[in-house]
């Protein structure tokens, strides 16, 4: 069963600023969350409950998920310079 991504305001907000060249990719990268919420890719973030990131070219997303109602939730997009 696949699972449902939402996407937070603040990240919908990024996706405006950053260069167009990346949007399709990360907008690939978070329908591909729908279908394998934990690519080969992704990363658990330590002292954090079911937050991951994956890296789309320069950008990170960082993501929780709830398997029990199947959810993959968007939280935050950010260039890989910044911090957490």
């Amino acid at each position: 069963m696949s699972y449902k991504v939402t996407i937070k305001k603040n990240v919908a907000k990024k996706l405006r600023t950053i260069p167009k060249e990346y949007v399709p990719k990360i907008y690939s990268a978070m329908k591909g969350l729908s279908e394998n919420p934990r690519p080969t890719n992704c990363k658990k973030l330590q002292g954090k409950h079911d937050i991951y990131r994956i890296r789309v070219g320069v950008y990170r997303l960082l993501y929780e998920i709830d398997d029990f109602i199947k959810i993959v939730s968007v939280e935050k997009l950010m260039h890989r310079q910044d911090g957490y």
